[in-house]
């Protein structure tokens, strides 16, 4: 197996081709671990779901690889660029990219690092080549990409921070997730059925509450939260008579389904994962007197008395 890294290409390039760089850095900091930027920079399906300013069409996928076909929205969408993209695992916690514009080449390392208990730093460097009479144009265009990979970079960042920055506050209720401790695989991300969600293991179910108590708060405010944003907070909606019950954590990566209803599920804002009602209570014929969200093999579930 042959696999380069930045560093490799730039030498091969410069030494064999005549090629020229430029390079500069974006960086950014966050409470989580290097396994939730490893999971965001491989998880596949949250580009379509997340992200505003490109399309991304995969053509081939495997555990430490992927090629794409991405269509770069620029100028508020007016002009969209296409570009064939590979991206793969260099090494452990490091990530390469690179794609070709017009005389262009575009190679991308990312890697993470933790700088404190539950503090991930992730570095960006951008290395933008060019030969020939195109290398002494290179000073003049690369302010001009910079700017515009600057500001790509602002806007998926501006979805994949939270995203990682809510993994660590589940971490820190005691959560952990099926990917840590091991390299996540872009393939294996596509399956958004999966429970990758895992709970302290001290705790299965959440306490009761009370219908009538649930009922008053729905008065107040609709829909009502109960319990932590976590697998035993859930969510209440009132339609009439009727009053629909839903988790507010998907149990796939640890999404906030808060206030993601629509219709009759609630979707899921990272996956596009759907979530039908765990429980409806008709008001007028029902005998429940309380209910609480637990947790076994099954999977999630309301349990009544």
């Amino acid at each position: 197996m042959i696999k380069k890294n930045q560093t490799n290409l730039m030498a091969a390039l410069q030494k064999e081709e005549g090629y020229n760089f430029r390079t500069f850095e974006l960086i950014c900091e966050g409470e989580f671990l290097p396994s939730d930027a490893d999971w965001n920079y491989k998880d596949i399906p949250h580009l379509k779901n997340v992200h505003n300013l490109v399309e991304g069409f995969t053509a081939y996928a495997g555990n430490d690889f992927i090629g794409s076909i991405f269509v770069q929205k620029m100028f508020g969408g007016l002009v969209k660029i296409p570009l064939s993209v590979f991206n793969y695992q260099s090494a452990k916690n490091e990530q390469t990219y690179f794609t070709t514009l017009f005389w262009f080449i575009l190679i991308i390392r990312t890697n993470y690092e933790q700088v404190g208990e539950l503090q991930t730093k992730v570095t960006t460097r951008y290395a933008i080549a060019a030969r020939g009479i195109m290398k002494f144009l290179l000073p003049v265009i690369f302010p001009l990409m910079k700017w515009s990979i600057k500001k790509n970079y602002d806007d998926l960042m501006t979805g994949d921070i939270p995203m990682r920055n809510r993994r660590g506050e589940l971490r820190k209720m005691g959560y952990c997730f099926a990917g840590d401790n091991k390299d996540y695989s872009f393939v294996e991300t596509s399956n958004i059925m999966e429970s990758n969600l895992i709970a302290p293991q001290n705790q299965s179910a959440s306490e009761f509450i009370l219908l009538k108590d649930i009922v008053v708060g729905l008065e107040k405010q609709n829909p009502a939260f109960y319990g932590k944003a976590d697998l035993f907070g859930f969510q209440a909606y009132k339609n009439g008579t009727v009053i629909k019950f839903f988790p507010r954590t998907c149990i796939h990566e640890g999404a906030c389904l808060d206030n993601q209803k629509s219709g009759e599920i609630v979707r899921c804002p990272w996956h596009g994962r759907l979530h039908k009602p765990l429980l409806e209570v008709d008001l007028l014929s029902s005998k429940i007197a309380a209910v609480r969200l637990e947790m076994d093999e099954a999977g999630l579930r309301m349990a009544v008395k």
